[in-house]
Protein backbone atom coordinates (compact mmCIF):
# COMPACT_ATOMS: atom_id res chain seq x y z
CA UNK A 1 0.00 0.00 0.00
CA UNK A 2 1.16 3.41 -0.83
CA UNK A 3 0.39 6.83 0.66
CA UNK A 4 1.09 10.26 -1.66
CA UNK A 5 1.54 13.89 -0.61
CA UNK A 6 0.62 16.39 -3.12
CA UNK A 7 1.47 16.41 -6.91
CA UNK A 8 4.88 14.83 -6.87
CA UNK A 9 6.05 14.10 -3.27
CA UNK A 10 5.38 10.13 -2.42
CA UNK A 11 5.76 9.17 1.09
CA UNK A 12 5.43 5.03 2.68
CA UNK A 13 3.22 4.07 5.33
CA UNK A 14 4.30 0.22 5.11
CA UNK A 15 6.82 -0.23 2.14
CA UNK A 16 8.38 0.71 0.26
CA UNK A 17 -8.58 17.01 -25.01
CA UNK A 18 -8.50 16.94 -27.83
CA UNK A 19 -6.47 20.13 -28.76
CA UNK A 20 -6.93 21.57 -32.25
CA UNK A 21 -3.96 20.83 -34.47
CA UNK A 22 -4.66 23.12 -36.47
CA UNK A 23 -3.73 27.21 -36.53
CA UNK A 24 -4.22 28.75 -33.35
CA UNK A 25 -5.41 32.32 -33.56
CA UNK A 26 -2.46 35.17 -31.91
CA UNK A 27 -3.86 36.03 -28.37
CA UNK A 28 -4.12 39.84 -27.68
CA UNK A 29 -2.01 39.81 -24.67
CA UNK A 30 -2.81 43.39 -24.00
CA UNK A 31 -6.21 42.44 -22.58
CA UNK A 32 -4.58 40.85 -19.83
CA UNK A 33 -4.45 42.69 -16.78
CA UNK A 34 -2.38 41.66 -13.54
CA UNK A 35 -5.85 41.16 -11.12
CA UNK A 36 -8.19 40.13 -14.47
CA UNK A 37 -7.98 36.69 -16.20
CA UNK A 38 -11.16 35.19 -18.88
CA UNK A 39 -14.25 34.16 -16.66
CA UNK A 40 -13.55 30.73 -18.38
CA UNK A 41 -10.46 30.27 -17.91
CA UNK A 42 -11.13 31.12 -13.95
CA UNK A 43 -13.91 29.01 -14.04
CA UNK A 44 -11.39 26.03 -15.41
CA UNK A 45 -8.69 26.72 -13.06
CA UNK A 46 -11.17 26.52 -9.97
CA UNK A 47 -12.96 23.80 -11.27
CA UNK A 48 -9.59 22.01 -11.69
CA UNK A 49 -8.22 23.08 -8.37
CA UNK A 50 -11.98 22.42 -6.28
CA UNK A 51 -11.60 26.13 -4.91
CA UNK A 52 -15.02 26.72 -6.34
CA UNK A 53 -15.87 24.10 -3.66
CA UNK A 54 -15.00 20.24 -5.59
CA UNK A 55 -12.82 19.11 -7.65
CA UNK A 56 -14.30 18.83 -10.90
CA UNK A 57 -11.91 17.31 -13.85
CA UNK A 58 -14.43 17.03 -16.75
CA UNK A 59 -15.91 21.11 -16.10
CA UNK A 60 -11.99 22.09 -16.05
CA UNK A 61 -11.79 19.89 -19.11
CA UNK A 62 -14.61 21.28 -20.77
CA UNK A 63 -13.96 25.04 -20.25
CA UNK A 64 -10.09 24.98 -20.72
CA UNK A 65 -10.79 23.27 -24.23
CA UNK A 66 -13.22 25.96 -25.02
CA UNK A 67 -10.90 29.06 -23.74
CA UNK A 68 -8.33 27.43 -25.82
CA UNK A 69 -9.49 27.21 -28.45
CA UNK A 70 -9.69 31.39 -28.42
CA UNK A 71 -5.78 30.72 -28.58
CA UNK A 72 -5.56 31.67 -25.00
CA UNK A 73 -1.85 30.77 -24.48
CA UNK A 74 -2.70 30.22 -20.68
CA UNK A 75 -5.46 27.93 -21.36
CA UNK A 76 -3.11 26.24 -23.96
CA UNK A 77 -0.52 25.31 -21.68
CA UNK A 78 -2.78 23.74 -19.23
CA UNK A 79 -3.99 21.53 -21.40
CA UNK A 80 -0.39 20.97 -22.68
CA UNK A 81 0.20 20.15 -19.06
CA UNK A 82 -2.79 17.53 -19.18
CA UNK A 83 -1.22 15.71 -21.77
CA UNK A 84 1.90 15.82 -20.05
CA UNK A 85 1.07 14.02 -16.86
CA UNK A 86 -2.42 12.18 -18.17
CA UNK A 87 -5.08 14.32 -16.31
CA UNK A 88 -8.49 15.24 -16.81
CA UNK A 89 -9.01 12.76 -19.01
CA UNK A 90 -6.44 12.91 -21.49
CA UNK A 91 -4.42 10.44 -22.32
CA UNK A 92 -0.23 11.01 -21.64
CA UNK A 93 1.52 12.27 -24.54
CA UNK A 94 4.34 13.91 -23.21
CA UNK A 95 5.78 14.78 -26.91
CA UNK A 96 2.62 16.35 -27.54
CA UNK A 97 2.64 18.27 -24.70
CA UNK A 98 6.15 19.65 -25.14
CA UNK A 99 5.30 20.54 -29.00
CA UNK A 100 2.51 22.94 -27.31
CA UNK A 101 4.44 24.43 -24.15
CA UNK A 102 6.77 25.19 -26.14
CA UNK A 103 4.73 27.47 -29.01
CA UNK A 104 2.91 29.60 -26.01
CA UNK A 105 6.15 29.62 -23.07
CA UNK A 106 7.50 33.15 -24.08
CA UNK A 107 3.33 34.46 -23.90
CA UNK A 108 3.38 33.18 -20.50
CA UNK A 109 6.28 34.49 -19.18
CA UNK A 110 5.41 37.57 -20.86
CA UNK A 111 2.02 37.22 -18.59
CA UNK A 112 3.89 36.46 -15.56
CA UNK A 113 6.66 39.35 -15.93
CA UNK A 114 3.31 41.47 -16.49
CA UNK A 115 1.89 40.47 -12.94
CA UNK A 116 -0.74 37.52 -13.72
CA UNK A 117 -0.38 35.34 -10.99
CA UNK A 118 -1.88 32.06 -12.72
CA UNK A 119 0.94 32.93 -15.53
CA UNK A 120 3.67 33.07 -12.62
CA UNK A 121 2.14 29.58 -11.64
CA UNK A 122 2.63 27.61 -15.14
CA UNK A 123 5.98 29.56 -14.91
CA UNK A 124 6.93 27.76 -11.52
CA UNK A 125 5.43 24.02 -12.14
CA UNK A 126 6.98 24.23 -16.17
CA UNK A 127 10.20 24.51 -14.67
CA UNK A 128 9.69 22.24 -12.20
CA UNK A 129 8.57 19.46 -14.94
CA UNK A 130 10.84 20.55 -17.68
CA UNK A 131 7.55 21.19 -19.81
CA UNK A 132 8.53 23.89 -22.58
CA UNK A 133 12.00 24.68 -20.93
CA UNK A 134 14.72 22.69 -19.50
CA UNK A 135 14.25 21.93 -15.93
CA UNK A 136 15.67 24.01 -13.74
CA UNK A 137 14.04 24.16 -9.69
CA UNK A 138 15.41 27.68 -8.65
CA UNK A 139 13.46 29.24 -11.45
CA UNK A 140 10.87 27.11 -9.96
CA UNK A 141 10.47 28.03 -6.97
CA UNK A 142 11.29 32.06 -8.06
CA UNK A 143 7.81 31.87 -9.78
CA UNK A 144 5.99 30.11 -7.10
CA UNK A 145 7.01 32.07 -4.39
CA UNK A 146 6.22 35.06 -6.59
CA UNK A 147 2.49 33.40 -7.08
CA UNK A 148 2.24 32.41 -3.34
CA UNK A 149 3.08 35.85 -2.29
CA UNK A 150 0.09 37.25 -4.62
CA UNK A 151 -2.15 34.89 -3.05
CA UNK A 152 -2.60 32.18 -5.28
CA UNK A 153 -3.40 28.89 -3.39
CA UNK A 154 -2.37 26.39 -5.53
CA UNK A 155 1.33 28.30 -6.26
CA UNK A 156 1.02 27.98 -2.15
CA UNK A 157 0.82 24.50 -2.29
CA UNK A 158 3.13 23.90 -4.93
CA UNK A 159 5.87 26.34 -3.18
CA UNK A 160 5.33 24.10 0.17
CA UNK A 161 6.14 20.82 -2.14
CA UNK A 162 9.59 22.63 -3.00
CA UNK A 163 10.35 23.42 0.78
CA UNK A 164 9.16 19.62 1.51
CA UNK A 165 11.07 17.97 -1.06
CA UNK A 166 14.40 20.68 -0.98
CA UNK A 167 14.01 21.35 -4.79
CA UNK A 168 15.64 24.99 -5.84
CA UNK A 169 15.83 25.36 -2.26
CA UNK A 170 16.90 24.64 1.24
CA UNK A 171 15.05 21.85 2.73
CA UNK A 172 12.63 23.15 5.27
CA UNK A 173 9.50 20.87 6.34
CA UNK A 174 8.42 23.94 8.77
CA UNK A 175 8.22 26.68 5.81
CA UNK A 176 6.73 23.28 3.60
CA UNK A 177 4.04 23.29 6.27
CA UNK A 178 3.25 27.17 6.30
CA UNK A 179 2.70 27.21 2.98
CA UNK A 180 0.30 24.10 2.81
CA UNK A 181 -1.70 25.39 5.67
CA UNK A 182 -2.06 28.99 4.61
CA UNK A 183 -3.38 27.25 0.63
CA UNK A 184 -5.25 24.97 2.62
CA UNK A 185 -6.85 27.49 4.46
CA UNK A 186 -7.38 29.25 1.36
CA UNK A 187 -9.99 26.44 0.04
CA UNK A 188 -6.84 24.58 -2.18
CA UNK A 189 -7.85 20.95 -1.22
CA UNK A 190 -4.32 19.48 -2.42
CA UNK A 191 -2.58 21.83 -0.07
CA UNK A 192 -5.19 19.79 2.64
CA UNK A 193 -4.34 16.81 1.75
CA UNK A 194 -0.56 17.61 1.58
CA UNK A 195 -0.94 18.92 5.27
CA UNK A 196 -2.33 16.07 6.31
CA UNK A 197 0.34 14.21 4.83
CA UNK A 198 2.84 16.01 6.59
CA UNK A 199 0.93 15.49 10.25
CA UNK A 200 0.56 11.58 9.48
CA UNK A 201 4.56 11.47 9.21
CA UNK A 202 5.23 13.66 12.00
CA UNK A 203 7.36 16.18 9.48
CA UNK A 204 7.75 19.83 10.29
CA UNK A 205 4.92 19.20 12.90
CA UNK A 206 4.16 16.47 15.91
CA UNK A 207 2.99 13.85 14.33
CA UNK A 208 -1.10 14.00 14.47
CA UNK A 209 -3.10 10.92 13.21
CA UNK A 210 -6.83 12.84 14.45
CA UNK A 211 -4.96 15.86 12.44
CA UNK A 212 -3.98 13.73 9.65
CA UNK A 213 -7.46 12.26 9.31
CA UNK A 214 -9.04 15.84 9.34
CA UNK A 215 -7.15 17.32 6.52
CA UNK A 216 -7.15 14.61 4.41
CA UNK A 217 -11.30 14.34 5.08
CA UNK A 218 -11.54 18.09 4.01
CA UNK A 219 -9.76 17.39 0.69
CA UNK A 220 -11.61 13.93 -0.06
CA UNK A 221 -14.76 15.53 0.80
CA UNK A 222 -13.85 18.61 -1.93
CA UNK A 223 -13.10 15.74 -4.18
CA UNK A 224 -9.21 15.76 -4.40
CA UNK A 225 -8.63 12.37 -5.61
CA UNK A 226 -5.39 12.09 -3.58
CA UNK A 227 -7.13 13.17 -0.75
CA UNK A 228 -9.40 10.31 -1.27
CA UNK A 229 -7.00 8.37 -1.75
CA UNK A 230 -5.27 8.85 1.65
CA UNK A 231 -8.26 8.60 3.70
CA UNK A 232 -8.72 5.21 2.27
CA UNK A 233 -5.34 4.44 3.31
CA UNK A 234 -6.05 5.58 6.79
CA UNK A 235 -9.67 3.23 7.44
CA UNK A 236 -7.32 0.39 5.29
CA UNK A 237 -4.79 0.25 7.75
CA UNK A 238 -6.67 1.72 10.84
CA UNK A 239 -4.73 4.92 11.40
CA UNK A 240 -6.50 7.07 13.35
CA UNK A 241 -9.60 5.58 13.39
CA UNK A 242 -10.68 2.00 13.89
CA UNK A 243 -10.03 -0.39 10.72
CA UNK A 244 -12.74 -0.64 8.00
CA UNK A 245 -12.30 -2.02 4.46
CA UNK A 246 -15.47 -0.93 3.63
CA UNK A 247 -14.97 2.76 3.95
CA UNK A 248 -11.65 2.23 2.73
CA UNK A 249 -12.98 0.48 -0.55
CA UNK A 250 -15.34 3.24 -0.93
CA UNK A 251 -12.35 6.04 -0.77
CA UNK A 252 -10.40 3.96 -3.12
CA UNK A 253 -12.71 3.91 -5.38
CA UNK A 254 -14.11 7.44 -5.36
CA UNK A 255 -10.21 7.79 -6.19
CA UNK A 256 -9.99 5.72 -8.63
CA UNK A 257 -12.84 6.90 -10.50
CA UNK A 258 -11.23 10.27 -10.61
CA UNK A 259 -9.19 8.97 -12.51
CA UNK A 260 -6.35 8.42 -9.38
CA UNK A 261 -3.39 5.72 -10.15
CA UNK A 262 -2.78 5.26 -6.98
CA UNK A 263 -6.14 4.52 -5.51
CA UNK A 264 -6.69 2.22 -8.96
CA UNK A 265 -3.80 0.07 -7.52
CA UNK A 266 -5.06 -0.32 -3.72
CA UNK A 267 -8.53 -0.72 -4.94
CA UNK A 268 -7.08 -3.77 -7.03
CA UNK A 269 -5.41 -4.91 -4.18
CA UNK A 270 -8.28 -4.62 -2.04
CA UNK A 271 -9.96 -7.48 -4.98
CA UNK A 272 -6.83 -9.75 -4.96
CA UNK A 273 -7.22 -10.12 -1.28
CA UNK A 274 -11.00 -10.24 -0.57
CA UNK A 275 -10.52 -7.00 1.73
CA UNK A 276 -13.98 -4.98 2.41
CA UNK A 277 -15.07 -6.68 -1.83
CA UNK A 278 -15.39 -10.10 -2.50
CA UNK A 279 -12.34 -11.60 -4.21
CA UNK A 280 -12.50 -11.04 -7.71
CA UNK A 281 -9.65 -11.41 -9.63
CA UNK A 282 -11.28 -10.29 -13.29
CA UNK A 283 -12.07 -6.53 -10.99
CA UNK A 284 -8.22 -6.61 -9.90
CA UNK A 285 -7.43 -7.01 -13.44
CA UNK A 286 -9.58 -4.10 -14.30
CA UNK A 287 -8.33 -1.89 -12.09
CA UNK A 288 -4.40 -3.00 -12.53
CA UNK A 289 -4.94 -1.89 -16.09
CA UNK A 290 -6.51 1.48 -15.86
CA UNK A 291 -3.50 1.96 -13.05
CA UNK A 292 -0.83 0.65 -15.77
CA UNK A 293 -2.48 3.11 -18.48
CA UNK A 294 -2.39 5.93 -16.37
CA UNK A 295 1.42 5.38 -16.47
CA UNK A 296 1.90 3.50 -12.79
CA UNK A 297 5.34 1.00 -13.13
CA UNK A 298 4.09 -1.43 -10.15
CA UNK A 299 0.66 -1.54 -11.96
CA UNK A 300 2.29 -2.65 -14.95
CA UNK A 301 4.25 -5.08 -13.03
CA UNK A 302 1.07 -6.55 -11.43
CA UNK A 303 -0.53 -6.61 -14.56
CA UNK A 304 2.18 -8.55 -15.83
CA UNK A 305 1.48 -10.99 -13.08
CA UNK A 306 -2.03 -11.65 -13.30
CA UNK A 307 -1.55 -12.32 -17.34
CA UNK A 308 1.97 -15.06 -15.88
CA UNK A 309 -0.50 -16.69 -13.43
CA UNK A 310 -3.33 -16.99 -15.05
CA UNK A 311 -5.68 -14.15 -12.48
CA UNK A 312 -8.63 -13.11 -13.56
CA UNK A 313 -7.59 -13.94 -17.23
CA UNK A 314 -6.23 -16.61 -19.33
CA UNK A 315 -2.30 -17.54 -18.68
CA UNK A 316 -0.32 -15.71 -21.67
CA UNK A 317 3.10 -15.41 -21.18
CA UNK A 318 3.29 -12.69 -24.34
CA UNK A 319 1.22 -10.29 -22.70
CA UNK A 320 2.62 -10.55 -19.24
CA UNK A 321 6.33 -9.92 -20.72
CA UNK A 322 4.71 -6.67 -22.30
CA UNK A 323 3.84 -5.38 -19.42
CA UNK A 324 7.11 -6.54 -17.64
CA UNK A 325 8.87 -4.39 -20.33
CA UNK A 326 6.67 -1.58 -20.12
CA UNK A 327 7.12 -2.01 -16.22
CA UNK A 328 10.78 -2.17 -17.28
CA UNK A 329 11.11 1.02 -19.35
CA UNK A 330 10.18 3.17 -16.12
CA UNK A 331 12.88 1.94 -13.96
CA UNK A 332 10.99 -0.69 -11.91
CA UNK A 333 13.21 -2.93 -11.04
CA UNK A 334 11.80 -6.17 -10.04
CA UNK A 335 10.59 -6.13 -13.85
CA UNK A 336 13.16 -5.97 -15.17
CA UNK A 337 14.51 -9.37 -12.74
CA UNK A 338 10.94 -10.96 -13.39
CA UNK A 339 11.57 -10.45 -17.34
CA UNK A 340 14.70 -12.06 -17.36
CA UNK A 341 13.56 -14.98 -15.08
CA UNK A 342 10.24 -15.44 -17.22
CA UNK A 343 11.91 -15.38 -20.50
CA UNK A 344 14.43 -18.11 -19.09
CA UNK A 345 11.52 -19.98 -18.22
CA UNK A 346 9.65 -20.44 -21.47
CA UNK A 347 13.10 -21.36 -23.53
CA UNK A 348 13.72 -23.66 -21.13
CA UNK A 349 12.71 -27.48 -21.82
CA UNK A 350 9.94 -28.32 -19.23
CA UNK A 351 7.81 -25.30 -17.72
CA UNK A 352 6.74 -26.68 -13.94
CA UNK A 353 3.91 -24.89 -12.09
CA UNK A 354 5.22 -21.87 -10.75
CA UNK A 355 3.61 -19.27 -9.21
CA UNK A 356 5.08 -15.44 -9.62
CA UNK A 357 4.74 -12.83 -6.45
CA UNK A 358 3.57 -9.34 -6.71
CA UNK A 359 4.86 -5.84 -5.50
Amino acid sequence: MRVIKGDTLILSVIMMIMAGCGMIARYDLSAYRADVVPGELKKAIESYWGTSGRVDFEEARRLFLKEEKTGNPLARMWVARAYYRGRMGFPRDEERAQRMAQEVIDEVRMLAEKGIVEAMFLMGVCYREGLGVDINYKEAVYWLKKGADNGLPEAMNNLGLMYSTGRGTHQDYEKAVFWFRKGAEKGDPGAMNNLGGMYLKGTGVPLDYEKALFWFRRGAEMEDPLAMFNLGLLYDMGIGVSRDFDRAVYWYRKGAEKGEALAMYNLAWMYIEGRGVPRDYKKAMFWFKKGAEKGDPMAMFNLGMMYENGMGVDQDYKKAIHWYEKAAEEGFEPAVERLKELKELIESPVIGNTFSGFC
